[in-house]
Order: C-alpha cells, then structure tokens, then sequence
C-alpha cells in the first residue's frame, strides 16, 4: 500500500510541519476535520461484517452525513440502484467505507456569481485528512477480509497505490496488499463525477439516456458512464471465480540475481556462464541502462546490461565509469554478448523495444537487430489496452504495468536518478537494470497469455513487425516524412 516517504512533511493548521507517519499513529488526535461540528462524525462502515466486496469512496458528502450512511444521495444512487437492479445477490455481502469517514465541507461562494452569500459545499479531503484517517480505515479491512475492494473515485486510488488519473486505472484490476491483507482491487469512476459529467451535458443540449435503471431526472448521456456500467458488470460478473490474489514481494524481484561489480578475468568467466544459461531459456528479458535516450549523440554509450528469467537473473557494466576493465577485456566483454544475442534460443523481452534495437544496431552492429525473436511488452501492453496516456506514469510505463500486474511498483525498489546515471555508483545501477530486465520477462509472459485468450495475436504480429524496420530505416538515416506519418496516423 502506498505511503508518502517517511521525510515528507505534512503542514497541519497552526501546529507547524510533521511528519507522515506521525499522522498515522496519531490518527483523530490531530486531523483537522475533527474540529469540525458534523451530523457523524467519524463515521463508522457498515454493511457485512465479513464482505465479499468492499466498497471504498472518497469522503461522506451531504446526503452522507445527514443520513450516516455511504453512498446515499444522488449520487450514490447512481450505484446502489445499479446494485438492485443487476446485483441483488451480493447486496448482503458488500461493505462500505470512505477513505475519509467525516465530510470535509468549507463555506464559499457560488461560482459565477460573486454578489451571492457563501454556502456549504463538499471538498476534496487533504493528504492530512487523509493520513489522519488511514488507520482506522485499514484496519477494517484487515478485519473485514474482503476477497476485493472496488475503489471508487480518484482518492482512493491514490490511497491504495501511490497512482493518480482514474480514467487511465478504470477497467483493470491489480492485486494489493492492504495493512497485511491481500486482496484485489478495482478502480472505478466515482459516481458523483458521472453526475457532474451529465449535468455539462445537459446544460449543452444532449438529454439522451445511458442508464434505464434510474429516474429519467438522472439519466447521464456520457461515454464514462457507459464504461463506468461494463465496469460493474465486469467486477460483479468475475468476482465469485477470481483465484486468491498474490503479490510480487520485493525480496522475489532480485532473488538468484548475479550483479557483477568486479572487472576481473574472473568475473568474465561468471558472466560467459550465466549468458550461456541464458541462451538456451525460452524467454529472457533483456534491458540496457544507457548515458543517452539515443545512441547517436556524441559520446552516447551502454552503461549497463543485464538478461533475466523470471527467477533468475544476471547484471554487469560495459562502459560505465565505475567500470575498470581493460580494452582486452572490455573487447572479450562485448564479445561475449554478441554471441548470446545470436545464440539466444528463446525469446528476448523488452520493453520499449525500438530503444533496445536502435543500441543494439549501433553499438554492436545492424546484424544484431533481426537476430532471434525479440519481443515488446510495451506494445503487448497496448495491443490489450490502447488507452492512450493521460497520466504519469503512463497506462505503458513498466511502473504502471508492474502495479498493475505485480501489485508492486518496480521503479521504487531501486530508486536512480535515470537522467544521468552514469553519476549513479555502479552498484546501484546493476540493481535498477537487473529489476527491469527481470520485469521485462515476467510481463512478456504474462501479456502473450492474455493476447492469446483474447484472439490479439494477429493483431500484436503486425504491431511487433513494424519496430525492427523502423530501428533500421533509423540506423541508416532514412529521412521520414512528418506529411506522410500525420496522414497515416488519421487513417
């Protein structure tokens, strides 16, 4: 579960900064919200007390607070009604709860007019309120155990994960450990957001019904809200067969991996033996930690290199400055990797693959590009979900697809400053490369299983086809026609 780095600070009203987990020991004691004067304060989750679903918001609004229930009101009718309505049989075995469980209101005025009086109106809890109120909320699902948890809203994406972009998260599903409960998870739009989207709409004409099952007064014409009910149904129709959810633990992600950090004759025998294995694999993955994004800079190099399986792996420098090899050596080196990338049996999984191509072809020759299979699980990624971008990380990045996956973000296990790693010990740098190329792997896996059962391999074929040419129409300075690309990207 996702939680601010110790050293962050926190500005709480008139008492200063402190820290993060202070907040969470401290909880109530401290939050702001518990100066306010609410109808329930604090309030408790209801519903099962042993919950096959766990329903989580943001925050109680208005009708939440007066009523002492979740998602009430408008909004929350949006869901309950669709739960009648195609989900009756889970209604006893949901429980509901909010990241936050006291209203966060203020007093402001009505925008667009600045002679009205100020009202009351719901805001977005802080990362304070949020902190304050993580324990309690935690613990109930520790104590609940619920087989999933369907987070409803940015917030509570954020409170699970660290991400933030709800409508790049929406429709997946990800493992999560939650206190010391794993279990899945599911974003999803917030309903209340659904409601905001149909009143834009309606105030510009649009009055075409998306949902039958609520008052024609709520009918929301919007795309969201159409996927917001294939989500549900999605969640609803799977939950019940779902396997036990697992997690990629940290302490698996390097396990049985060699980092070389000698540059001795020796450690070149280590490194022959662990390619060897590594050739006759039926998928490796594969990674380069470079001193550029492209090779065609002046004084552009191969820092780092590393081959992995799912369970074991191997990391060694080239050309990094913490590298002392010798010229006979380093030549022995890049030898030795030449003759993997052409014995390599298997598959070589990377992600992002034009980058590898276009180092491979450039360092160690244009020969090496169609050497063997090679395979992208950036593209996998897409041929299963084209979403375009919209949030950073992006729906393609090996952060976002690791979480989403491993329900573990690969990129905080080894931290680096990636723009100017060959500033980075070298140590340090063979750990960051080994978590890549071993993710690399693991995902190339997983993603051809899906793209198989979704009768996508045709579809990935041709997406995989075009990332060889295009490394070599860029090794050999072909110029591309922006007119041409444009033209073709509007087909």
């Amino acid at each position: 579960m996702f939680f601010p780095p110790p050293e962050k600070l926190a500005k709480l009203p008139g008492k200063g900064k402190i820290e993060f987990q202070l907040l969470y020991k401290l909880g109530c004691k401290v939050c702001p919200l518990a100066q306010l004067e609410n109808s329930n304060p604090q309030m408790p989750a209801s519903g099962a007390k042993q919950p096959l679903i766990y329903i989580l918001g943001e925050a109680p609004g208005a009708d939440e607070d007066e009523g002492g229930r979740q998602f009430i009101g408008k909004s929350g009718d949006l869901l309950r009604d669709r739960i009648d309505a195609e989900f009756s049989d889970f209604k006893k075995r949901i429980r509901w709860n909010n990241t936050v469980r006291t209203r966060p209101w203020e007093y402001r005025k009505p925008s667009g007019d600045p002679h009205a009086t100020e009202r009351v109106y719901n805001r977005t809890p802080t990362q304070i309120e949020i902190a304050c109120c993580r324990p309690s909320v935690q613990d109930d699902i520790v104590a609940s155990k619920p087989k999933a948890i369907f987070g409803f809203g940015n917030i509570p994406l954020h409170w699970a994960t660290g991400f933030s972009g709800i409508s790049a998260w929406r429709g997946r599903r990800m493992p999560l450990k939650i206190g010391s409960h794993v279990c899945w998870y599911y974003p999803m739009v917030h309903p209340s957001y659904l409601l905001r989207q149909g009143r834009r709409a309606a105030r510009r004409g649009f009055a075409e019904p998306a949902i039958d099952s609520v008052p024609s007064d709520m009918r929301l014409p919007s795309e969201m809200e159409r996927m917001y009910v294939f989500d549900l149904r999605r969640a609803f129709g799977e939950i019940e067969d779902l396997p036990e959810a697992k997690l990629w633990e940290p302490s698996d992600a390097l396990s049985n991996t060699t980092l070389v950090t000698e540059c001795t004759d020796a450690a070149l025998v280590v490194i022959q033996q662990e390619l060897d294995y590594m050739a006759d694999q039926p998928v490796v993955g594969i990674d380069y930690e470079t001193s550029a994004v492209r090779p065609y800079a002046k004084g552009a190099r191969i820092l780092t290199a590393a081959v992995s399986t799912p369970t074991r792996g191997l990391a060694f420098g080239i050309n990094h400055p913490g590298c002392t090899w010798s010229t006979k050596q380093r030549e022995r080196l890049v030898h030795m990797w030449k003759q993997f990338l052409i014995k390599c049996r298997g598959v070589k999984a990377v992600h992002n693959l034009i980058f590898e191509l276009e180092w491979t072809g450039k360092v160690f020759g244009k020969e090496f590009v169609r050497a063997g299979k090679w395979e992208c699980t950036q593209t996998q990624a897409s041929t299963l979900d084209e979403r375009p971008h919209g949030t950073k990380p992006g729906p393609l990045s090996l952060e976002f697809l690791s979480m989403v996956r491993y329900g573990l973000n690969i990129k905080q296990l080894a931290p680096v400053d990636r723009k100017h790693l060959d500033k980075v010990p070298l140590p340090n740098v063979l750990e960051y490369n080994a978590l890549d190329a071993r993710t690399h792997c693991k995902l190339a896996i997983d993603q051809r299983k899906d793209i198989k059962e979704q009768g996508l391999s045709k579809a990935h074929g041709y997406m995989l086809r075009r990332v060889p040419a295009l490394a070599l129409s860029q090794l050999k300075g072909l110029p591309v026609s922006q007119k041409y690309v444009r033209d073709l990207d509007r087909k």
